[in-house]
């Protein structure tokens, strides 16, 4: 038995049809399916999560992702002690590296180099 295809157009309510109304010809159609299926000796329970995941939407907005990594990326760019600037800069100069890609390199790593 072959896949439905998926159809990428999305989903339109019948004009002059109630959303009950779509939901029972939806219900309708679905057991006439397994009706058919039983006929022929197969015997599945036909539903809307068959081959589905459960995996997050992707038609979801991604909003609150976007902020929530703003906001951790000025976390963690905020401007640290005197000291710890001086200590880096001068750690940076003797690798060779500017302070900026020094201090990339720790918030990449999560240690000191």
């Amino acid at each position: 038995m072959a896949a439905p295809r998926f159809d990428p157009r999305p989903a339109r309510r019948p004009k002059g049809a109630t959303l009950a109304l779509a939901r029972a010809r939806e219900e309708t159609a679905r057991r006439q399916k397994e009706a058919q299926l039983a006929e022929t000796g197969i015997v599945i329970p036909l539903s809307a999560w068959l081959g589905h995941n459960n995996g997050p939407d992707l038609l979801v907005s991604t909003a609150w992702q976007a902020y929530a990594w703003r906001k951790a990326q000025e976390k963690a760019w905020e401007m640290p002690p005197l000291e710890v600037i001086k200590r880096r800069a001068a750690r940076a100069a003797a690798l060779g590296l500017s302070y900026r890609e020094y201090t990339l390199e720790i918030l990449e790593r999560g240690r000191y180099l």
